[in-house]
């Protein structure tokens, strides 16, 4: 049961690094130029930001297991059983093969919440955290469905989904830090290109093409987890 809250843990770090961070970043970076002063204040954002983005995971990851708990583990018939299995390997299969073509990621949504966030002053690091939390993506799904079939308890349940988070919420808080040093530089040093007009942070706008390779690595470990998931309940 270990191994599954060490794998969420690196699910959670490896998507979050990836796809998460490319293009929903710049929403949590935003919020901070906008809002935040200093870097003290920009690192607690950040961490009040993922803690409010835990509870739902925690609220889903116990749903899941309470469904596999009281409904999966009622399933008698043996061919039924054998049917869903492989229908839900095959499921996570078809996830882990999204997360690692780059087709996981909600840049759609968070390219309007960064629009939106330029004409707010304050829409609240709770607020933006929980909606951030229910929305749904294919590396949360794949844990869930792994949760429901596999750890069928809803304790344990939480656990996986808490180890997820936490792996996701250390490169959030490379970018509440990174912004908040940034802005201390650029106060300094007022920048000149027209990408950073103080919308947002410089690594949000210009730094994607040179972590490309490093997305695609961690892209492809992350998809590697839930493809092993996957295989593993179809044996």
């Amino acid at each position: 049961m270990v191994k599954d809250w060490w794998a969420s843990f690196g699910l959670g770090f490896a998507t979050g690094t990836s796809g998460c961070l490319l293009f929903c970043a710049p929403v949590l970076a935003s919020y901070l130029v906008a809002t935040k002063n200093s870097l003290k204040d920009k690192v607690i954002a950040t961490l009040l930001f993922s803690l409010w983005k835990t509870i739902p995971y925690l609220f889903l990851g116990f749903i899941a297991g309470k469904i596999g708990q009281d409904v999966i583990t009622t399933i008698k018939n043996p061919n039924l059983n054998h049917c869903l299995k492989i229908g839900t390997g095959l499921f996570l299969i078809v996830l882990s093969v999204l997360i690692m073509i780059g087709k996981s990621s909600q840049h759609r949504f968070c390219k309007i919440w960064e629009r939106h966030l330029a004409r707010r002053q304050e829409p609240g690091i709770m607020a933006l955290g929980l909606i951030f939390g229910l929305l749904p993506c294919v590396p949360l799904i794949s844990l869930l469905t792994y949760i429901a079939f596999m750890v069928k308890d809803p304790w344990l349940g939480m656990v996986c989904t808490l180890f997820f988070s936490l792996g996701n919420a250390i490169p959030l808080l490379l970018v509440g830090t990174l912004t908040g040093v940034g802005s201390i530089f650029f106060k300094s040093n007022p920048p000149q290109s027209p990408y950073l007009d103080g919308s947002a942070p410089a690594f949000c706008k210009g730094g994607r093409k040179g972590i490309r390779k490093t997305d695609s690595f961690l892209r492809l470990a992350g998809g590697g987890i839930i493809l092993i998931w996957g295989i593993g309940m179809m044996l």
